[in-house]
């Protein structure tokens, strides 16, 4: 990847970001959250209901399994045809990150399971859609930007920084369509 596509990663994650908070994307799914955590919580006697920490568990589950580049692009190979080693090895650390996440959030975390085969499940399909139509340029920035989006992720579960990451994902739609409109101009 070359300065244009450092350019590219940089504005897609500036005007994603923005996007994202203008969509709210940070409170919406902190709203699914507390949606799961009320629907689990309906009729169960006191002391064996989840708080907001498990809602936080919930969230950084999902963020953590859901954005990152082998997720995505491990995803997007198998639907490819290209084989499906990213998502083992993702399923490995995923296992024991949900085994760490546990121990700080409690059962909540598990919750993350269901939208991971959501979003991998439409991932791999979307890649057997495309079939060869993303070239590597597309591909470079879309891992660039999910590997900044997951730094940002462990700059807010180590409590160094409170960003709200959620909202940076639009910016993995965007890098790769900025190397199309960089492709058309030039």
């Amino acid at each position: 990847m070359g300065q244009a596509g450092v350019v590219i990663v940089l504005l897609a994650l500036v005007i994603g970001t923005m996007l994202g908070a203008w969509w709210r994307l940070e409170q919406r799914i902190e709203q699914l959250g507390e949606w799961a955590r009320s629907t689990f919580n309906r009729g169960r006697p006191a002391g064996t209901t989840l708080t907001s920490r498990s809602v936080e568990g919930f969230v950084t589950a999902t963020l953590v399994f859901c954005i990152g580049p082998m997720g995505i692009l491990g995803s997007l190979q198998d639907g490819l045809g290209q084989g499906n080693d990213q998502l083992i090895v993702k399923a490995i650390l995923d296992g024991f990150t949900a085994l760490a996440l546990s121990a700080s959030f409690g059962f909540a975390v598990a919750g993350g399971a269901a939208v991971v085969l959501v979003y991998q499940g439409l991932l791999t399909v979307l890649g057997w859609w495309l079939g060869g139509l993303l070239p590597p340029a597309e591909l470079n920035v879309l891992d660039a930007t999910g590997g900044i989006i997951l730094m940002a992720l462990g700059l807010r579960l180590a409590g160094i920084a409170r960003l709200a990451v959620t909202e940076m994902v639009p910016a993995l739609v965007l890098a790769p369509v900025g190397v199309v409109i960089v492709g058309l101009v030039t």
